[in-house]
């Protein structure tokens, strides 16, 4: 009897032991197909590491929004409000909204075939739609599963800006490889700026701490939008663009702007306010910079 105990106990040994090794077995080959299933993506022959992986839904690529648009070398800006990713940069301006198949480049509609969403709390973006959006090229090799991306970046010159001798703007690389544009018009908050035949004030800026919000009220001499990047003192920006109001205050229309940023970006004010407008060629230009004091 004892030895037949000692036999059954031998088999469920050897039984446990093949069931064991059976689902390391699977989790080691799970793993690996998951491995070989990996999107790689490679920007002018580096490859890019995102902190989430990118997955392919609709035959397109999503990758990481943040992640994609700074190797570009775009300002990017998220609200949460609006449920709106912009990408600002290099003569781009990219405005993509969650589950929206349509996407705004350069003030112009477009059609997307993957709309932005947001996945287990992350936002992804369709690659090539962002890729193609500003001048570069990019290919699929699907027995790699590899997207290729060249892009040769062009820095353009500013188009010469009406007549004032405060509508010069100069263009340079920023030492990050951004573009910043630097406006000869210096203000304070509360004075009156001039560009050409406009005029406009930043009469108050509201940065409510708490609420994680920002505010912008003004006047302008005529219904001109204007778009204020206000820069914080950790170096982010926040993108704004005016409301312009039917009320008057004399010959002026007063406007307004609001945006949120995240409260994990531990601003405590601002710097500065780089002011821009958009010329008849749809061209996006700065035209003033307002600071604090």
């Amino acid at each position: 009897m004892k030895r037949m105990h000692d036999r059954i106990r031998q088999v469920l040994i050897f039984l446990i032991t093949i069931i064991m090794c059976s689902s390391v077995t699977a989790n080691i080959c799970i793993a690996d197909t998951t491995k070989s299933d990996e999107i790689k993506v490679f920007l002018n022959g580096e490859r890019l590491q995102f902190d989430v992986n990118p997955y392919i839904k609709n035959s397109r690529t999503l990758v990481p929004f943040r992640k994609i648009f700074e190797a570009f070398g775009l300002e990017v800006q998220w609200n949460a409000t609006n449920q709106t990713v912009t990408a600002i940069g290099k003569g781009t301006e990219i405005v993509l909204t969650i589950n929206n198949s349509k996407a705004i480049v350069n003030l112009e509609e477009k059609k997307l075939d993957a709309p932005p969403e947001i996945n287990n709390s992350r936002t992804f973006v369709p690659l090539r739609f962002i890729g193609e959006s500003i001048g570069a090229e990019v290919e699929w090799e699907a027995k790699s599963r590899t997207v290729i991306i060249t892009y040769k970046e062009v820095i353009t010159k500013p188009s010469p800006t009406p007549s004032s001798t405060k509508s010069t703007v100069t263009q340079t690389p920023a030492p990050s490889g951004r573009i910043t544009y630097t406006p000869v018009g210096k203000y304070k908050i509360g004075d009156t700026a001039t560009y050409g035949d406009l005029k406009f004030s930043i009469d108050k800026l509201d940065l409510d701490l708490k609420r994680s919000d920002i505010n912008i009220t003004g006047k302008v001499n005529k219904k001109q939008e204007l778009q204020f990047y206000v820069y914080a003192d950790n170096g982010e920006f926040i993108f704004i663009t005016s409301s312009i109001s039917a009320e008057k205050e004399g010959d002026m229309y007063k406007f307004t702007g609001y945006n949120y940023f995240l409260k994990e970006s531990n601003i405590k004010g601002f710097d500065y306010i780089d002011v821009k407008i958009r010329t008849s060629e749809n061209k996006l230009v700065s035209i003033a910079e307002y600071r604090n004091k």
